[in-house]
């Protein structure tokens, strides 16, 4: 599962920018955070430790603004988890009591590659969709691209040749990571190219029934959500406009805590900033009213 280092590149900082101050959030199972929590949070199935989740996630943001291989950041964060005893098999304890007693081991190959790739590709999906908002102008389509996978998901490879506006909402669903493991991607095209693809057999601009769903039901919470079919449960959320629509709603309910004229008038100052124009565009939020 390893993908070559993108040597003498810099990260852009939106992907940086997504992964840095995540609160953090221990939990016992994948599922005891979902969807757009994940924009916010940063978690570990099983990492119920403070301390090792703390590891985890500046080894992350070392990784992540490094532009490090998954190699390099096994091999640097081993010797920390040998110092926490982590390293190896470990019976961790349900907080909630839900499940039994059970044995993790972050030595795991497999554990940490699922760790570190699900968070890379989900901060530089993050990083590339902020980045198009500003360049859709010239470049106001994406392409989904096959994955690389060696055994491709064959509801994956239904979505491969898709040529669709930037702001479709196939891609507030369908963004690419589209669950554990996948290595779909998307490109974005000029107006000029997608009309040359469009013209190509593999290509098309009609996303069919994309919006079919099937019933999901969370075993930890209980919570019973709609999924995009294809996509693993948990997945079906973009990336970086959940990050922006995020930070917009914790300032809405950081607002509703104050005065009505003071609220009013810090939300007028953001929305009239740069800053807050550009992270309601992000959001979806343009012309929404304040809190």
């Amino acid at each position: 599962m390893s993908e070559p280092k993108r040597a003498g590149f810099p990260v852009p900082p939106e992907v940086s920018a997504y992964f840095r101050n995540k609160a953090l959030k221990p939990a016992f199972s994948w599922q005891d955070l979902w969807l757009q929590e994940h924009a916010h949070n940063f978690t570990v199935a099983k990492a119920v430790d403070a301390e090792l989740l703390k590891t985890l996630q500046d080894s992350l943001q070392h990784a992540i603004d490094q532009g490090q291989s998954f190699e390099t950041w096994r091999n640097q964060l081993r010797p920390e988890l040998e110092r926490q005893g982590w390293w190896g098999k470990r019976i961790v304890a349900d907080p909630t009591g839900k499940a039994p007693d059970t044995a993790v081991d972050f030595s795991s190959p497999r554990r940490l590659q699922t760790i570190f790739w699900a968070n890379v590709r989900s901060a530089r999906a993050a990083g590339q969709w902020e980045r198009a908002q500003r360049s859709k102008r010239a470049m106001p389509f994406f392409l989904y691209i096959r994955t690389t996978s060696r055994e491709p998901r064959e509801e994956h490879l239904q979505w491969a040749g898709f040529i669709l506006p930037v702001d479709h909402p196939f891609w507030d669903t369908h963004f690419p990571p589209n669950g554990w493991g996948c290595k779909c991607s998307v490109r974005q095209l000029s107006a000029r190219e997608a009309e040359r693809l469009l013209k190509e057999p593999g290509y098309t601009n009609d996303p069919g029934d994309f919006e079919r769903l099937a019933t999901y039901v969370n075993k930890r919470t209980g919570q019973v959500t709609q999924e995009p079919v294809g996509i693993d449960p948990g997945w079906g959320a973009n990336p970086g406009k959940s990050r922006a629509a995020v930070l917009v709603d914790r300032l809405r309910r950081q607002l509703r805590e104050l005065p009505q004229d003071e609220a009013a008038r810090i939300w007028r100052d953001f929305v009239a900033s740069p800053e807050g124009a550009y992270a309601l565009r992000l959001a979806g939020q343009e012309g929404v009213d304040g809190p």
